[in-house]
């Protein structure tokens, strides 16, 4: 499962764009990673500071070993190009 803080000013908005069940495309830049995957969970906090939406995923993030594998099958395809 992976668990995302959500931007609130973007170009979609929560339930107008998607919701919970909704299939979407996440991006991790640190990992370098980016999956499509369903919502599970929409938490909405309401702060004196402002409105924040936490949103879980379904799958688990790749482990190491997943993500690896995943870099060695694009190279493959690339080197039979």
């Amino acid at each position: 499962m992976l668990q995302s803080e959500v931007l609130i000013k973007g170009p979609f908005q929560y339930q107008k764009d998607w919701d919970v069940g909704d299939i979407v495309t996440v991006q991790n830049k640190d990992w370098n990673i980016t999956m499509d995957t369903r919502i599970t969970e929409v938490e909405e906090i309401y702060e004196a500071g402002g409105f924040k939406l936490n949103v879980t995923f379904g799958k688990n993030t790749p482990t190491l070993t997943q993500k690896l594998k995943s870099i060695l099958r694009e190279m493959k395809i690339e080197s039979t190009r």
